[in-house]
This record gives C-alpha cells, structure tokens and sequence, in this order.
C-alpha cells in the first residue's frame, strides 16, 4: 500500500508520549481514515490522504500507526469485535441449543447486511490473498466456529467436523456479500429472504440426524 513517503517512520509507542493522548489521536485518525477507505477502497489511499483526513500533523500520524496498512488492520479489528460483542448478546438472549445457534448466525449476517460502504471494503480485503487483514478475519471465522461447537456440544453431546462449522460460515459469509453487492449497485438488501436461505444452509448442516431441517425456500 502506498505510504506517501520513501523515509522510514519511527515505531509507534515512544516512551515519552502519553498513552491517553496517544489513544486520542489513534481515535482522530481512525475516524478520518473510515471516511477515505469508504470513498475509495482500501489499496488506494496514502498516508498524505489519512493525515490530511483527520487534522493531523505527519509526525503524529506516526507516533500512532507505522503505515496506512496498520490503519486499515485497526478498523477491521473494531469491526470484528463488533460482530463478537453481537453474536455473544445474541446467544445469551436463547436458552435452547438451536436458538443460540441461530441467532448467532442472524447476528452475523445482519451486522454485514447493516453496516455501510467501510465495512463492505474491509470485508473485500480481508478476502484478498495477502492481505494484511486475512489473518485476523482467519481468527474471528475459528472464534465463531468455537462459539458454535461449544454449543453443539452441549446439546448433542457429540463434535462436528470442525471443515463443516467453517464451511457453514463461509457460506453465510458469501450470502452476506452477495446481498452487500446487491446494495453497493443501488439495490435492496431483503433480509426476510436472507434469513430464510440462511436458516435453510444452516439446518442442513447443523441440525441432529433424523430431525426434519427448515423448509427449503423456493424461486419467486
């Protein structure tokens, strides 16, 4: 990613900087960043374009963040706690086994449904090979499956391969961009139609044998 600049800025986190300050100034810079990644993806904006978004001086800007990369890592890191402080109160509103397990899924595809234009361009570089952001979406997909085995532990008393929690979720992950797409061309996102898809995918994987799984949802 194009940093702006060909000298090598110090490393973040100087001892005589106050870390409350610093906090601060990491909070403008994030705030302006969205606002560029948003408009103009996430491989093109340079650090000139981030330190003149959020209103500060370069020296600064490199007292938080080593590049414009490490910008774009600390949005999707809140974002992805976003999606785990949603799915842990989704889970916790349930008392059986199936209605955690769906309302975690829910949880996760209407945060992607709901969130605006920056989260559509982190989500897309987080699916790049090589990108920095693909580890940590790597590691949020394994925290979620977690979630999920631990319950379905619980409730059936058995372990599902841990290739079926993945592939479940990856296919959640896929419906959620294909409605997101949908929406970044000027179209609707119809979610009663996502849930119904989703609840279908979701009973076919995760559902006990011989238990009857959601109705399958059919064309218009």
């Amino acid at each position: 990613m194009k940093t702006g600049s060909s000298t090598t800025p110090a490393r973040p986190g100087h001892s005589d900087a106050d870390p409350l300050d610093l906090d601060l100034t990491r909070h403008r810079i994030l705030k302006g960043a969205s606002d560029v990644f948003a408009r103009r993806g996430a491989r093109e904006p340079t650090v000139d374009e981030l330190v003149k978004a959020s209103g500060v001086a370069r020296r600064t800007f490199y007292r938080a963040f080593r590049n414009s990369d490490e910008v774009l890592l600390a949005l999707y890191e809140i974002a992805c706690a976003k999606v785990m402080e949603r799915i842990h109160r989704a889970i916790a509103e349930h008392d059986d086994a199936w209605g955690k397990l769906q309302a975690g899924l829910w949880s996760f595809l209407d945060f992607h449904t709901e969130a605006g234009q920056l989260l559509r361009v982190l989500q897309a570089e987080a699916m790049r090979p090589n990108s920095p952001l693909e580890r940590r979406r790597e590691d949020q997909l394994d925290a979620i499956a977690a979630i999920f085995d631990r319950e379905i532990q619980s409730s059936q008393g058995r372990r599902i391969d841990p290739l079926v929690l993945r592939g479940l979720l990856l296919a959640v992950e896929g419906l959620s961009n294909v409605f997101l797409a949908r929406a970044s061309a000027g179209g609707e996102i119809d979610k009663p139609r996502a849930r119904k898809v989703m609840l279908r995918i979701m009973g076919a994987t995760l559902a006990p044998d011989g238990i009857p799984g959601p109705p399958m949802p059919l064309a218009p």
